[in-house]
């Protein structure tokens, strides 16, 4: 809570004028205003000055403006642009924040691991990035939004082209933080993997001698960046025993993973649900950054049991009584593709595949994608079922060699009735369905198929 907006646009050199205002919240959408709300101005597409009276309608507190506006009834703050005066007031009232702040990005599991280190936290207040807010707009926001009694503060942050991670570690300032992964994501801007290791290796070097970095051992590029970091450094990996943090050993129940985890020498165990055998790695990950910020193992590992995926980030539910269907639509990043395929291969039962092709791969996409066909081929599904860019998945089929389990489809109506077929033939054997793709292509459409045509099937 920014409790005085006056003083806060005084320190950072803005015109404020009106009577002093606490501020609880921030929007740029004045259909979205929340309570106490400051709405910004922003100029892109469409200028948002022409949205002030909705916005003071639906009940904004205060504006930040870059057009001074005359006739209003609240206060206003008025600088020569308002995404840069967003920044500013962000990086001056992160100043004012003591609480730990955990920061994080990567290629892919940086929304999984954000919920599992909220979970951990258990019933402290924590505030952390809503939705999608993690982009050069969300991240300030996310910041001004910081109770000043919350406990603890995570936030996530993205990148799609060179200099945004550098923009929101400017204003973030973490006290821990780290990259899950770097993958094939962004190359259309990034252009290779060491782009992307450069992108996002800028949050980490935002860390102080003080900060402490998260280093995924398992990475191919995150450990030798972090070893020229001057800060603290936790390591973690899968299975290597030099790291800080890594697994001993797991076993897979019907609906768990028991999970042996050393840390610093020494053995505990805790559970998670069986969402994917990537998510055992994103909670040693959440686990060392929680431990970063001094809590004791003991304190929190019992809340491991709470984890929960985010809808469309490898959601599983069981649907019928043989039949597991994973929604994993919210994108496809090389690596992410590559983890769902090999989760699926280890299912004991009939292994069903629906896919997209990947997007912003740029030079790459062609290397990816022949790829993507390798996994598959590797994985031995039961029937894999493509949809997307057809050019991009020719490489796919090639790599597979003309396997009749796979298919490419130009309909979604078709797919989805080839698709409900083939789950017909085998409904009383254990059968595991994951939908993955690209945003784009709105995989989410055959989830709803699978689970409309169960609904039916079970009259409901």
């Amino acid at each position: 809570m920014i409790k005085s907006l006056k003083q806060l646009a005084t320190e950072v050199g803005f015109e404020y004028i009106g009577e002093d205002v606490s501020i609880e919240t921030v929007s740029i959408n004045s259909n979205a205003i929340k309570a106490n709300s400051l709405f910004v101005a922003i100029v892109a597409i469409r200028d948002g000055h022409e949205f002030i009276s909705s916005a003071i309608s639906n009940g904004a507190k205060a504006l930040l403006v870059s057009k001074k506006q005359n006739d209003i009834s609240i206060p206003q703050i008025v600088c020569s642009n308002t995404i840069k005066g967003l920044r500013a007031l962000a990086k001056e009232y992160r100043k004012s924040l003591k609480m730990p702040i955990i920061s994080l990005t990567g290629s892919c599991g940086k929304t999984s691991v954000k919920e599992m280190m909220v979970t951990l936290l258990g019933n402290r207040k924590v505030h952390f990035t809503q939705g999608n807010l993690n982009n050069y707009l969300g991240v300030p926001m996310t910041i001004l939004e910081t109770p000043q009694d919350a406990e603890f503060t995570v936030i996530e942050t993205g990148t799609s082209v060179g200099g945004e991670i550098l923009a929101a570690a400017e204003i973030i300032q973490p006290d821990i933080a780290m990259i899950t992964n770097v993958g094939a994501s962004h190359l259309e801007n990034l252009k290779t993997l060491d782009g992307v290791m450069i992108e996002k290796g800028k949050l980490l070097r935002a860390l102080s001698k003080d900060g402490t970095c998260i280093v995924n051992l398992d990475d191919e590029r995150i450990p030798s960046y972090a070893n020229n970091l001057d800060c603290k450094k936790i390591t973690c990996s899968m299975s290597n025993a030099n790291a800080d943090i890594f697994i001993k050993k797991y076993t897979i129940n019907n609906d768990s993973y028991d999970i042996q985890i050393s840390i610093f020498g020494k053995v505990y165990s805790y559970k998670i649900p069986a969402i994917g055998k990537h998510n055992l790695f994103n909670s040693i990950m959440a686990i060392a950054s929680i431990l970063a910020t001094g809590l004791d193992p003991e304190e929190f590992l019992k809340n491991t049991a709470n984890i929960q995926n985010y809808k469309g980030r490898f959601s599983s539910q069981k649907i019928a009584n043989n039949l597991t269907l994973v929604d994993d639509t919210y994108n496809a990043s090389a690596t992410a593709v590559k983890a769902a395929i090999e989760d699926l291969a280890e299912f004991d039962g009939k292994k069903i595949l629906v896919i997209s092709s990947m997007r912003e791969l740029g030079d790459e996409a062609e290397n990816y994608h022949t790829q993507m066909g390798q996994w598959i081929a590797k994985a031995n599904l039961d029937r894999v079922f493509l949809f997307g860019n057809n050019e991009d998945l020719d490489f796919t089929l090639l790599a597979l060699k003309n396997d009749d389990r796979v298919k490419l489809y130009d309909s979604k109506d078709t797919l989805g009735t080839e698709l409900l077929s083939f789950i017909e033939l085998f409904k009383n054997q254990p059968t595991k369905i994951i939908v993955k793709g690209a945003r784009f292509y709105e995989m989410e459409d055959f989830v709803k198929v699978v689970c409309h045509s169960v609904r039916l099937d079970h009259g409901i």
